[in-house]
């Protein structure tokens, strides 16, 4: 029998050598919608994006991959999995990487499918 574990990390030292899967909300947001991304420094991006959006973005749930090719491979496969749920084009929304989706069905979608980086995507996926 297959089993899977999930990790997800809610704090972890920010000098990691890990690249990283986030989950970002902005109540400010009318409708609410998440972000998606990746980033070595998850803690300087929340800062980057507050201070580009003049509103501050929360970081919700974070997922640690060992190289820059995993974590584009699983940011892929996230995007792919809530494509109807993109936002892209609507009024206050125009970049790829925001969705009407809860954070909390993103963090379900990885925990209980066991998402992973497959080895198809992440071959292909220049670094």
């Amino acid at each position: 029998m297959y089993s899977c574990i999930c990790f997800v990390f809610k704090e972890l030292p920010r000098f990691s050598l890990m690249y990283y899967v986030y989950v970002a909300t902005n109540p400010s947001k009318t409708p609410p919608y998440i972000k998606i991304g990746y980033s070595r420094d998850v803690h300087r991006r929340m800062q980057q994006l507050s201070n580009s959006d003049l509103e501050q973005w929360e970081l919700v749930y974070k997922y640690g991959y060992n190289s820059e090719n995993e974590v584009k491979c699983m940011e892929n496969q996230l995007h792919r999995a809530f494509v109807e749920s993109n936002c892209k084009n609507s009024r206050g929304c125009s970049s790829r990487e925001m969705f009407f989706a809860s954070p909390h069905h993103v963090n379900e979608v990885i925990t209980t499918q066991c998402l992973r980086p497959k080895k198809q995507c992440c071959k292909s996926l220049p670094l």
